[in-house]
């Protein structure tokens, strides 16, 4: 797996590229990433274009979005990813009852792993003056209350 970016903070047009695998499969992902929504501290969005496979590869489209909600100990962030396209998908990707299996079971799974993931990163990362913590919860991150 790999992630490539920009070493300053993301703002509308940023693009960002990752690699990786799909579970269960000898298949490699590769995608290019553009950031369309940056405003922070209220809301982070990029649009994802990867490929999947060499061979006749699958190509999709997905949007994922990060809302971040003012709480009393910091902020919650919920995060939402929607499918806008996909060529040649996968067997997995294509038959009604194995597409609704993945995105309501699969999918889910698989972004709990990439949250972890991106908040065990900024748990590593994070200096003393970064103002991004993760906190316990999966698919939940804390943030510093916005002064008044």
């Amino acid at each position: 797996m790999s992630l490539a970016a920009p070493p300053s903070a993301a703002i509308e047009g940023t693009v960002f590229t990752s690699t990786g695998s799909q579970p269960m499969s000898k298949r490699r992902w590769e995608d290019r990433s553009t950031v369309t929504v940056a405003d922070r501290p209220r809301a982070f969005e990029f649009v994802t274009e990867g490929t999947l496979g060499e061979r006749n590869p699958m190509t999709g489209r997905y949007q994922h979005r990060f809302e971040i909600a003012p709480e009393a100990a910091g902020s919650r962030i919920t995060y939402t990813v929607s499918q806008l396209a996909v060529a040649n998908p996968t067997l997995r990707y294509s038959l009604p009852v194995l597409r609704q299996l993945v995105w309501r079971i699969v999918f889910p799974k698989l972004s709990e792993r990439g949250l972890r993931n991106l908040f065990a990163y900024i748990d590593e990362h994070a200096t003393r003056n970064d103002s991004i913590r993760p906190s316990a919860g999966v698919g939940d991150a804390r943030l510093p209350a916005p002064e008044a």
